[in-house]
């Protein structure tokens, strides 16, 4: 009885299941055809849109181009491509060039712009943020492919960042190279405390108070401080000094006192 009651609970489980994946698959359907509805619709209103914008420049063309010709010659190019370009549907020759040329001298003006903003910036930017002098003279650079000195100064900075990129690099993995030799627990250095423990009294009364240490560059200086039990068993506290290589071995006791 149980089983049977477990298998009619199993397969009332299963047939909401598939009416839920019904209903999901239904209303996904649907989500489908409104999206699709909508989207045939502006594409209607776009080509009506386009067709009312081909008659109605047919219709005045003359005084279109009269209006856009006389724009051009006084040298308002916005204004003539924002014109223009509601007519553009009706692919006229004369409207097309006149929308062409306008275009080409604003972006020109555009060009010429932003590079003299360019040049401004980089008179306040110091050589030796690379990063930033290559970003903008690799905009120079693309806005004026020909210039040699803008190319001669890209290919300088492009360098310079490289070589920054392999010093910051290998300065990262130096610091791992040195963090390596001292706990992560505690900041005790670990070969150096193997060196002190071999000279003490009482190994086992060992305890490590604090480790600073001085980067030298080819080696380290490295102190620690620590307690521990004297020849007559009393607890004192000592500090050793010891030059250490980049690897972590103990070099020199340098003091103990």
């Amino acid at each position: 009885t149980i089983v049977i009651l477990i298998a009619l609970l199993a397969a009332v489980g299963i047939f909401f299941n598939f009416l839920e994946q019904r209903s999901e698959q239904k209303e996904l359907r649907e989500q489908a055809r409104i999206a699709q509805q909508k989207a045939k619709e502006a594409a209607t209103r776009r080509a009506q849109l386009r067709q009312q914008a081909i008659e109605l420049f047919n219709k005045n063309r003359a005084t279109i181009m009269a209006e856009l010709n006389d724009l051009y010659e006084k040298g308002n190019y916005q204004e003539v491509v924002a014109r223009a370009k509601k007519y553009l549907a009706s692919q006229d020759p004369e409207l097309m060039a006149l929308y062409n040329k306008s275009n080409t001298i604003l972006d020109k003006t555009r060009r010429e712009k932003r590079e003299k903003d360019i040049l401004a910036q980089l008179k306040k930017i110091p050589v030796k943020e690379f990063e930033k002098n290559k970003r903008l003279y690799g905009e120079l650079l693309k806005l004026n492919p020909n210039n040699a000195k803008y190319k001669e100064k890209y290919n300088f900075y492009v360098q310079k960042v490289a070589e920054q990129k392999r010093k910051e690099r290998l300065a990262r993995e130096r610091q791992k190279r040195i963090r390596t030799q001292f706990s992560a627990w505690n900041g005790a250095h670990r070969n150096l405390e193997k060196v002190i423990k071999a000279r003490m009294n009482d190994p086992d009364s060992y305890k490590h108070v604090k480790t600073v240490y001085w980067d030298m560059g080819s080696y380290l200086i490295v102190q620690t401080t620590f307690r521990g039990k004297n020849a007559f068993g009393g607890v004192v506290t000592n500090s050793v000094k010891a030059k250490v290589d980049l690897d972590g071995n103990v070099l020199k006791i340098l003091e103990w006192y």
